[in-house]
């Protein structure tokens, strides 16, 4: 394997940072280790198809696995073979996605396979603060955007285990299974009226204060899945 280990002294921002109109193509994550890097991938208003077979990200402290900011391709798909395997680990957030322009954001976004082969799969685990972000800033009318996540997220403690902020128009599917404890709510979704939110894995979800588990300011919500 390819391994970024940051994890022996001093501070190492990002383990890998692709940004740029012209940063297309495939790049290709056959077998990618990286540690201890604040940020353990980048992608910065660039549009190249991700290719990833096996990546594991253990994040340095107050660090991001995966930041996507105006990850541009139109339809991105991560790790959505059933022998793919995408872990990220520690860290403060496992995955943030930022989107500002509506002209260049995604529409389509799937991140691994929701029936992974024995020992692959995608997953977050032990993030700090939240272990899923996903946020819309600038973006006014926007097209039906659709976003599903296939892995399993376990955090036992923290902030918010999802934190949606801002959404317009979006269609998001959790189909893994959510275990969290967190110190606030635990799911929380600022979205608008023609948003869903649906979630088939099963939640198992505690709040260690007088805080909602899940709190949903517009949209439509449902939940199903064994536990719920």
């Amino acid at each position: 394997p390819l391994v970024l280990n940051a994890s022996g002294g001093g501070t190492v921002n990002t383990g890998i940072f692709i940004t740029g109109s012209a940063a297309t193509g495939t790049i290709n994550f056959t077998d990618v280790e990286i540690a201890g890097a604040r940020t353990g991938l980048r992608i910065g208003d660039a549009r190249p198809i991700l290719n990833i077979d096996r990546l594991i990200i253990q994040t340095g402290s107050n660090g991001t696995g995966i930041l996507l900011e105006d990850y541009n391709p139109t339809v991105a798909n991560l790790a959505t073979d059933p022998d793919d395997i995408l872990q990220i680990s520690g860290g403060s957030v496992g995955i943030e996605i930022r989107r500002t322009n509506l002209s260049s954001a995604f529409q389509t976004l799937t991140i691994g396979h929701a029936n992974p082969s024995q020992g692959a799969g995608t997953s977050i685990t032990n993030s700090g603060s939240v272990s899923l972000r996903i946020e819309d800033t600038g973006r006014t009318s926007p097209s039906r955007t659709t976003i599903t996540f296939n892995g399993s997220i376990t955090q036992p403690s923290g902030q918010h285990a999802i934190d949606l902020a801002n959404l317009r128009d979006t269609a998001l599917t959790f189909n893994g299974p959510i275990v969290a404890t967190t110190d606030d709510v635990a799911i929380i979704s600022k979205v608008d009226s023609l948003s869903r939110l649906t979630f088939t894995g099963g939640l198992d979800l505690t709040t260690t204060t007088s805080a909602a588990a899940i709190d949903v300011t517009e949209g439509s919500l449902s939940v199903t899945g064994a536990g719920n």
